[in-house]
């Protein structure tokens, strides 16, 4: 295989990321030659505006994703595989999650859920006012 998939969650430390990263250095280092690269970086944790089951019920529209900051998500915004959510209906839209998923976007990586591949939009509850 080219590739590892290794779930975690939001509970893990980051010591415990940390020694993750490090076995598998290790595992690779016998496989291959070439250079590790630095994959860790966490996000932010999000400002929840309101709770999931109220967000879902809320009207919605689609913003540009480079445009979206500071809006709240409408619907499950992940990263395809595994599924993790990065951002969750209810969830403030922060320009760190925008430039991570432009950078899965240009690694050519899948995003799903309330992201549209066609117009580059996102699902977000709908401006009152």
């Amino acid at each position: 295989a080219s590739y590892v998939l290794a779930m975690t969650t939001v509970g893990d430390s980051f010591d415990g990321l940390q020694r993750l990263a490090e076995a598998l250095e290790m595992m690779d280092a016998g496989l291959s030659q070439a250079p590790v690269r630095e994959v860790w970086e966490i996000l932010p944790e999000p400002e929840r505006r309101m709770e999931i089951d109220a967000a879902v019920e809320q009207p919605t529209e689609e913003a540009a994703l480079a445009e979206a900051s500071g809006r709240v998500m409408g619907d499950y915004l992940y990263l395809y595989p595994p599924g993790i959510p990065i951002l969750v209906p209810g969830e403030v839209i922060q320009m760190k999650h925008i430039e991570r998923v432009q950078n899965y976007l240009n690694r050519g990586l899948e995003v799903h859920g309330g992201y549209s591949k066609e117009s580059g939009n996102v699902k977000v509850i709908l401006h009152h006012g």
